[in-house]
């Protein structure tokens, strides 16, 4: 048998791929599509502080007991909450500040920290493990990459490849 990879375990680097395919949509974003208000989809600037702030919460607030982005959290722009128009410049920056915050600390997660209960504020819903919280998340991300994607498609970009070569949790591997 073979002995896994070091390093983060496969559903870590499945988050850093998405965070990374999340940059990767947001910066191909057509400039008449970044602060469109389009019937039936959230607008881009939204759709990025929304999962800058879930993010910021579940790996900066819980993980590391960091304060909450201050820009963030004047937006509201949680899970329930009603879209509201933001700016896409401001939402990305937001997101940059928060990876930048957060991806020193998911590169140093381990499987046996997988079980660790992560706290969040009492209006978040219920304590969940690390582990459900990294596969929640990389759900979350490609749903919400998908929907930046097809709003970038209404204005020609080309197709965005979701989920793109996704290179940490899907190395090439050696031709026989």
């Amino acid at each position: 048998m073979t002995q896994p990879a070091a390093g983060p375990p496969l559903l870590v680097k499945m988050q850093l791929d998405a965070l990374d395919e999340l940059a990767r949509v947001a910066d191909a974003m057509p400039e008449g599509a970044r602060d469109a208000d389009v019937p039936g989809l959230n607008s881009a600037g939204w759709t990025l502080a929304h999962l800058a702030t879930q993010q910021d919460q579940y790996w900066n607030v819980a993980g590391q007991s960091l304060e909450p982005d201050p820009w963030l959290a004047e937006q509201r722009a949680t899970y329930g909450s009603e879209p509201a128009p933001i700016a896409f410049s401001d939402a990305r920056a937001a997101l940059a500040r928060v990876d930048g915050r957060c991806r020193g600390y998911l590169e140093a997660v381990r499987r046996p920290d997988f079980d660790e209960v992560q706290r969040r504020p009492p209006a978040s819903g219920a304590d969940q493990t690390l582990g459900d919280l990294l596969a929640r998340s990389v759900a979350h991300i490609f749903a919400h990459a998908g929907e930046l994607a097809t709003l970038a498609s209404m204005w020609g970009a080309p197709d965005m490849g979701l989920p793109g070569a996704m290179p940490r949790s899907n190395p090439p591997r050696a031709r026989a």
